[in-house]
């Protein structure tokens, strides 16, 4: 170099030490250190102008979106959201809000690689807006770059497409319908002759040899097999004092909703509750999964209160994994990677979504009413409507499908709740329980549970 400035394009950000040497003979004893800050924004971040490609697939009710990266656009992520239209062809560029315009998912998919795939999508028009997330942003960050619209079809007309059913025979296809039609008519008239030709001989064989008597339909099978099944995301941790000793009454809880409540139960904690491309989709992206899930209006969600539960959301709101003195640490309980990981997500989710957290047509907050404490119900989570079980498992389940389901679903009998009722009874917290023991410890609550009107508390019964 022979003046200044010099500019070093497409470097990192961090500290930089450099050496200037005069070209000089003879060479001087020693060289100049400077101590210089490179800048953040070393990138030209507007002539960044990816070419996107996005790929349906009706077969699958997918849609992958892909666009390229250029050697010095490098980002470290990329937040993804996808816009959909029913039956317009929106344009995701500027702040355009189209009326039933939907969003997915509601808050901004994190992604490291420059291809996703949205799966269980409907017919409609689709189009993507992808921000870079790095260092070199500027502070109010990246610009936006947007997709164009892509149609992605039902999976019935992708089958006709495929079948070149259209037109083609189009004729003869008419000529076999109407032959049909004729054919059919000509034989219900020919029948109906003979019917009423021959209708007084026949009453007269059977009516004096045949008695009918009326067979009842199951009220059940009548009022619920029309309903479709629900799906529920159940979520529940098994942290906290006794925390493992929930998962036979999850169990048992999760089968009453399955051949009580008509209900597909998914539990993260059990795989085998998933369908195989759930299964796929959890394994590789834990937290992607929960968000799509959350993005899908017709899944409802469960969220299961219990010690463990109160103490993480304690945990979380104190951005301290070290509990108050005297109280429980998870840190000293076995823990499932999904359990540690999902369960706090989900409140941080909660919390960045009130309209999710104060939707009571979708959130759904129960308590075990026999083993819980009531002070370990959550706080700010549909916070006007909670749900004692065994005692509310009729509302929940008519809740779950809706208020015109409540003449589908009776009380259940002693024997559906049989399994429930037993595993609640073999819980060391249960209400018939005397002692209350917590590995030694004392929680912030009176360890007094109701149990059919009666509060047990240290060995002493009060009404």
């Amino acid at each position: 170099m022979t003046e200044g400035p010099t500019h070093y394009s497409n470097i990192d950000t961090g500290c930089y030490y450099v050496e200037l040497k005069p070209h000089l003979y003879p060479l001087p004893e020693r060289t100049i250190p400077i101590c210089v800050t490179p800048l953040i924004n070393v990138t030209d971040m507007e002539a960044w102008d990816p070419y996107f490609s996005l790929e349906p697939n009706p077969e699958r009710q997918s849609l992958t979106v892909r666009w390229t990266v250029g050697e010095q656009y490098n980002f470290s992520s990329y937040d993804l959201t996808l816009h959909h239209h029913p039956s317009l062809r929106i344009n995701c560029t500027g702040t355009t809000i189209y009326p039933n315009m939907s969003i997915i998912p509601q808050n901004r998919l994190r992604v490291t690689e420059s291809l996703y795939t949205f799966y269980n999508l409907s017919r409609g028009w689709y189009c993507a807006r992808v921000t870079p997330v790095d260092d070199r942003c500027p502070l109010d960050g990246c610009p936006v770059v947007s997709s164009p619209a892509n149609l992605l079809i039902d999976p019935t007309d992708w089958e006709c497409e495929n079948k070149e059913c259209g037109n083609k025979s189009g004729l003869g296809l008419t000529l076999l319908v109407v032959g049909c039609v004729v054919g059919a008519v000509v034989t219900g008239v020919t029948v109906a002759w003979a019917i009423l030709h021959t209708w007084p001989s026949i009453t007269q064989v059977f009516t004096s040899a045949t008695q009918y008597s009326p067979v009842p339909i199951r009220s059940s099978l009548h009022k619920s097999g029309g309903l479709r099944k629900q799906v529920v995301l159940l979520v529940w941790t098994a942290q906290g004092p006794h925390g493992a000793k929930f998962a036979p009454i999850i169990a048992a809880f999760k089968t009453l909703l399955r051949t009580y409540g008509h209900c597909e139960v998914y539990d993260y904690l059990e795989l085998s509750s998933l369908p195989e491309r759930q299964q796929l989709h959890l394994l590789a992206s834990p937290t992607t999964w929960l968000d799509s899930l959350l993005a899908q209006h017709s899944i409802k969600i469960i969220i299961v209160a219990t010690e463990g539960a109160w103490q993480r959301q304690v945990e979380w709101k104190q951005q301290d994994s070290s509990m108050h003195k005297g109280s429980v640490s998870l840190l000293s309980t076995p823990h499932n990677t999904l359990d540690q990981l999902l369960f706090p997500y989900l409140l941080r989710r909660l919390h960045d979504q009130p309209d999710l957290a104060g939707d009571y047509s979708r959130l759904f907050h129960i308590r075990f009413s026999e083993v819980s404490h009531s002070a370990v119900e959550l706080s700010n989570v549909v916070s006007w409507k909670r749900y004692k079980i065994p005692e509310h498992i009729r509302s929940l389940t008519v809740s779950l499908h809706g208020s015109t389901a409540a003449s589908a679903f009776e009380e259940p009998s002693e024997d559906q709740l049989s399994d429930l009722q037993a595993a609640l009874s073999a819980h060391p917290q249960h209400c018939s329980h005397v002692s209350h023991v917590t590995n030694g410890t004392t929680l912030p609550w009176p360890s007094a549970v109701a149990c059919n009107g009666v509060t047990l508390t240290n060995g002493t019964a009060r009404t």
